[in-house]
C-alpha cells in the first residue's frame, strides 16, 4: 500500500504540475528588400519554466548554462490563422530550447532558454503562430493559476509603402515580473523597434 501511495503521488506531480513561467515568440526576415517568391523568416522564442517541474528528470543548475543544455519540452509553435498556403509547417518550429540561465531562489526557481528557428514562408504569407499549453504557475496573486495560456504572434509579409517587409519588435522585459505585496511598482517595457522595418497593424 505505501509503494503504490508513492508511485501515485510522483505521477500526479508529473501530470498536474504548475510549471510555466512566460515566454516570448518574435520574429523577423533575414531580407527584409527581397522580392523573392519565399522569405526566408528567423523565429526567436524564450521561455520560463519551473526548475522543480516534476517531468523534468534534472535540477538545472549554472553548470548546464555553461553546458547549454537543451530544456526538454517536446512540443511546437503552431500556427493558428492563414495558414494554408503559407509554407509554414505545425512541426517546424521546435520549442526544446536551449539553456540560458538558471534561477533556484526559492521564490522565482526557473529554468529558461531560447531558441532561433529559420523557416522558408510564401512571399504573401499573413498568418498567426504560436505557442500553447496549461499549467500557469501558481501564485497568490494570479487568479488563473494552473490554467491554460497562449503565446501567440502574427506574421505578415507584406511591403511596406517604403519597400521593406514588417518585422514584430523585441524587448528584453522578462515575461514574469515579481514584485512586492501593496507596494506600488512602475516598469518600463524596452522594445526595440528599428524604423525601417516596422509597422503596426491594429
Amino acid at each position: 500500500m505505501a509503494l503504490f501511495c508513492i508511485v501515485f503521488c510522483l505521477c500526479l506531480n508529473t501530470v498536474v504540475g504548475d510549471h510555466f513561467r512566460g515566454g516570448i515568440i518574435s520574429w523577423r526576415p533575414l531580407d527584409p528588400s527581397t522580392n523573392a517568391t519565399t522569405v526566408q523568416v528567423l523565429i526567436y522564442q524564450r521561455y520560463f519554466w519551473d526548475r522543480l517541474w516534476g517531468s523534468f528528470a534534472i535540477r538545472c543548475t549554472e553548470a548546464n548554462v555553461l553546458a547549454k543544455t537543451s530544456i526538454p519540452v517536446s512540443d511546437y509553435v503552431k500556427c493558428f490563422q492563414n495558414c494554408s498556403g503559407s509554407g509554414f509547417t505545425n512541426t517546424s518550429v521546435s520549442t526544446v530550447l536551449t539553456t540560458t540561465d538558471c534561477d533556484p531562489n526559492a521564490l522565482i526557481r526557473s529554468w529558461s532558454g531560447e531558441k532561433y528557428t529559420t523557416v522558408s514562408l510564401s512571399r504573401t504569407a499573413s498568418i498567426t503562430i504560436g505557442y500553447y499549453s496549461n499549467a500557469w504557475f501558481v501564485t497568490n496573486l494570479y487568479k488563473a493559476s494552473g490554467a491554460y495560456w497562449t503565446l501567440a504572434n502574427r506574421i505578415n509579409l507584406a511591403k511596406r509603402p517604403d519597400g521593406f517587409i514588417n518585422t514584430s519588435p523585441v524587448t528584453a522585459t522578462l515575461p514574469a515580473l515579481f514584485k512586492p505585496v501593496n507596494q506600488q511598482l512602475v516598469h518600463v517595457v524596452q522594445v526595440e523597434i528599428i524604423p525601417q522595418n516596422i509597422r503596426i497593424y491594429s
